[in-house]
């Protein structure tokens, strides 16, 4: 929801620009993953487990490359329209 906000803001859908916006907030999520995992209520893998690290960065990189491939098309009836 943010990337799309960013995107409607800015008015700007060039490639490099959505994968700029992709990242930047694919880095904050991976940054904030050490932080949430500490203050998890429910249990969680520890900080130390490289391995749930890594699934966790690699799926946010997967959201972050689909959000770049993913066109968007304006339309007056509807804000954003996916496909």
């Amino acid at each position: 929801m943010v990337f799309v906000v960013l995107l409607n803001r800015k008015g700007s859908t060039t490639p490099m620009y959505r994968l700029g916006i992709a990242l930047l907030l694919s880095m904050i999520a991976a940054i904030s993953y050490f932080p949430l995992t500490s203050l998890a209520i429910k249990e969680t893998p520890s900080v130390t487990d490289w391995q749930g690290i890594t699934y966790w960065i690699i799926g946010h990189l997967i959201y972050a490359f689909i959000m770049l491939i993913m066109p968007f098309r304006f339309n007056q009836k509807h804000k954003f329209l996916f496909y």
